[in-house]
């Protein structure tokens, strides 16, 4: 019996690159990114330095394996991809910061969580934001689209986070 496993095309951020192409996880994406493993593998790959003064040019090759160590975010290029993913209910509209851009969204809670304690209370290293809104603060030569239904964000690379309307 082989086991059916869903390709997505994928835009993986890091603090100096684009990296676009698809993953194909064993099983719920979720859980399988959230897995213990460093490797993010993905097929089909361009490789673009986000600076526009970068000595390399992008480089294009048929399989790449990204340490989630650097990914910031990613983003999804087809439309319905949270409605595969099991997401917390409560959510608090947060501004995140990180090297190279700060999102704005929807980050999803436990009834009992405290926004204060996000960073020691989600399971697992990537955590759904939706209803986002990325913006650069670095000078990039790709176009990073700057609204997104969803985008999976790497808590570890949050250098700083407050709720959208902090008073």
């Amino acid at each position: 019996m082989e086991i059916t496993r869903q390709a997505y095309p994928v835009k993986v951020y890091t603090a100096t690159h684009e990296v676009k192409g698809i993953h194909t996880p064993i099983g719920n994406f979720l859980t399988a990114i959230n897995n213990e493993g460093i490797c993010f593998e993905m097929t089909d790959v361009t490789y673009t330095p986000l600076s526009p003064n970068a000595a390399l040019r992008p480089i294009s090759v048929p399989q790449a394996i990204l340490h989630k160590d650097e990914i910031l975010f990613m983003a999804f290029d087809e439309e319905g991809v949270a409605d595969d993913m099991t997401m917390l209910k409560r959510v608090d509209r947060l501004i995140v910061y990180t090297a190279s851009f700060v999102l704005r969204g929807e980050m999803h809670l436990g009834a009992e969580d405290q926004v204060r304690d996000l960073l020691d209370s989600l399971r697992g290293r990537f955590q759904p934001l939706t209803e986002a809104t990325v913006f650069p603060v670095v000078e990039t030569q790709v176009s990073v689209p700057s609204d997104h239904d969803l985008l999976l964000l790497n808590t570890t690379s949050i250098q700083l986070y407050h709720p959208e309307n902090a008073e």
